[in-house]
Parts: C-alpha cells; sequence; structure tokens
C-alpha cells in the first residue's frame, strides 16, 4: 500500500458531468497526493444494478492496494455497486470517500432511494456535499461523517462588462430536462420585449422536449425563441456563456449545486437562478433570485435585471468573490484535507 494512495471513481474519458468535475478537481490535486483515476462510466445497466460491474476489470485489486477510494457519485451512475464498492473496501480497510452529487426528490421511488443511502453511508467514512442545505437532509445518525466543500470554480481574475444592447439575449444552456424550468422560461416570454430566448443542449428527455416545442407554439411570434439541439463541447459551452447577455436557470426547486451556475460565476455572466436552498447556500445577493414555477415572476426578475445596470454590478461582485472562494485549488485543499482525515 503506498503513503496517502488514493483511488478516484468517476466518470473520466469524456465531457461533461461528473468526468468534467473530476478533471477539473485532479488538476489541482498536488503531487503530496499519489492519485489514481478508474474510469466508471459506461458500465450497463445489468452491471451497475446488479453489482457485477463492481468487481470487474481489476477494481477489487486497485481498492485493495489504496489508502482511500474516493467515489464520483450519483445513483444512477452506481445503483448497487456504490454499496458493494464501498462494502469491499471496508473488507480491506481502506477509507472511503463519497461525493455525493444529488437530491433525491425528483427520482422514481425517492423513499426507498432515500432508505438505500442511509444503509450505503454506513459503509463509507465520509460524505462530501456541496451546501449546508445538503449536508442538513442528511439524518443525524450520518452527518457527523458529513464534510461541505463547494462546487469548484474556475477562478479568474477578470472584470466583464456590464453593458448590454436591446434586444437582450436569454440564454439557458446545459442538458434539457424536466428539472432545468424551460417551460416557465418559454411562458415568462409573453410577459418581456425587447428581449431573445436561445435554449441550448442535449435533448436528456424526449417528452419534456417535445412539450417545450409545443409551449413556443403558443408563444406570441413576435418573441424570438431559439431552441439548439445536441451535445456542447466543453469549450464551446464555455464560451456561450461567457458571451451571454443573461443566463436564466430556474431550475425546480430541489435542485442541488449546478456546474452550469459554476460556469456562469466563472465567467461572471448575470445570472438568474431558482430561490432555493441549494444555491441560497452559494450566492448571498437578492439580486439573483428568481421564483420557481411562476412565469410573472421569472418575467420581472429578468426585466430587472436586463433593466439595471447596477444590480448586474451587484451580482457580478458576488460572483467574483464566490470564484475566490470556491476556486479549484481551494476544494482541492480541502479534498486533499479530507484524505488525510480519514486516515487518522
Amino acid at each position: 500500500m503506498n503513503d496517502n494512495s488514493v483511488l478516484l471513481i468517476t466518470p473520466w474519458d469524456r465531457e461533461g458531468g461528473l468526468a468534467t468535475y473530476s478533471q477539473y478537481l485532479t488538476e489541482e490535486i498536488s503531487d503530496n497526493t499519489n492519485l489514481e483515476v478508474f474510469n466508471w462510466d459506461y458500465e450497463s445497466l445489468f452491471e451497475r444494478g446488479s453489482s457485477i460491474g463492481a468487481v470487474r476489470d481489476g477494481i477489487v485489486g486497485d481498492i485493495r492496494e489504496s489508502d482511500v477510494i474516493h467515489i464520483q457519485y450519483t445513483f444512477g451512475r452506481f445503483l448497487l455497486s456504490g454499496l458493494i464498492i464501498s462494502a469491499i473496501a471496508k473488507l480491506f480497510n481502506t477509507e472511503t470517500v463519497l461525493t455525493q452529487h444529488e437530491r433525491f426528490e425528483n427520482i422514481p421511488m425517492a423513499k426507498f432511494v432515500y432508505y438505500y443511502h442511509q444503509f450505503l453511508y454506513v459503509f463509507v467514512d465520509r460524505i462530501i456535499v456541496h451546501t449546508t442545505a445538503r449536508k442538513e437532509m442528511i439524518p443525524k445518525l450520518h452527518r457527523k461523517n458529513v464534510l461541505v466543500i463547494p462546487h469548484g470554480v474556475i477562478h479568474r481574475d477578470m472584470n466583464k462588462s456590464v453593458e448590454i444592447n436591446e434586444p437582450i439575449e436569454i440564454l439557458v444552456p446545459g442538458m434539457i430536462r424536466p428539472i432545468k424550468g424551460h417551460v416557465e422560461i418559454i411562458r415568462a416570454m409573453s410577459h418581456l420585449s425587447n428581449f431573445d430566448l436561445r435554449i441550448i443542449g442535449a435533448i436528456d428527455n424526449k417528452q419534456y422536449y417535445k412539450r417545450i416545442v409545443e409551449e413556443i407554439e403558443q408563444v406570441p411570434t413576435e418573441c424570438s425563441i431559439a431552441v439548439e439541439t445536441g451535445f456542447i463541447p466543453e469549450r464551446e459551452l464555455q464560451a456561450e456563456i461567457r458571451g451571454a447577455d443573461i443566463v436564466v436557470l430556474a431550475y425546480q426547486r430541489y435542485t442541488s449545486m449546478s456546474g452550469i451556475l459554476a460556469h456562469c460565476i466563472s465567467w461572471n455572466t448575470p445570472t438568474l437562478v431558482t430561490d432555493c436552498k441549494s444555491f441560497r447556500s452559494v450566492i448571498n445577493t437578492e439580486h439573483a433570485f428568481i421564483p420557481s414555477h411562476d412565469p410573472i415572476g421569472i418575467a420581472k426578475g429578468i426585466r430587472s435585471i436586463g433593466e439595471s445596470k447596477q444590480r448586474r454590478k451587484i451580482i457580478s461582485k458576488e460572483f467574483k468573490r464566490i470564484s475566490q472562494e470556491c476556486s479549484w485549488s481551494n476544494v482541492a485543499e480541502q479534498t486533499e484535507n479530507c484524505y488525510q482525515q480519514v486516515q487518522v
């Protein structure tokens, strides 16, 4: 067993989601940590659900040879295999760190999944979450093992102009799925003038996309709404966010921290987000918040940020603060400290 040897179990060889998160994190991990990556990404539903994936391709040997395993975790990515991997680590006296990237209210059989995780956490030495709001959702039995480490942000020492010209473009970037609140934003367009809307991203839910198209057909013809579907490479996504006048993330209230929001903060792009606990744990200005499921309230927020240079300046100042405090170098340092603490 190597000193401070860490096995990071995560999606890896692609762009987006947990893979991009892990790539940014590992770039900042110091040479004091001997970190290896096990690419957990293309396992079939059967492999994940039956836990066969947890004992294939040498992963057991890698766990045995490590001091710590760190699982970048969502339930759908691991299913039963997450429990088996953690149990194998416990068998070999290897410490387990698990970063919990999601909440469970918006998935099928939410109550069953919740109780399943209470059992999973028995085998986990430290649970990392991104916000204090998410920590409070974990029962007291396991809360003593929960560590809040913010979602990383690429820190850029830059000043973005807060000047924007009409028509003002509203950008809604990222995977097209029901949690994102596209329908409410489209309905808000009926209450706005001199604003254009662009929705960009891959379709994750075809029925939801069909509903989006139907909603657009109901909007007055003078509203300019464009939908561009397809996977967006990381560099292109960042360029879109950097160049946007306004980004709107009207996610449902049970959302967890967002990688898209991290990019908006990084590029200092004026952004409106749902008034929910996860985002409140990160952003400390009322000017950035809009109500969920309220097209009129969303339109009011968009109009206000579009018309008020001062409001955009306040959001910009807040994003600079977050970018510095939540830089990937700070996140990596806190993560390495976690690795050391679980070995004591």
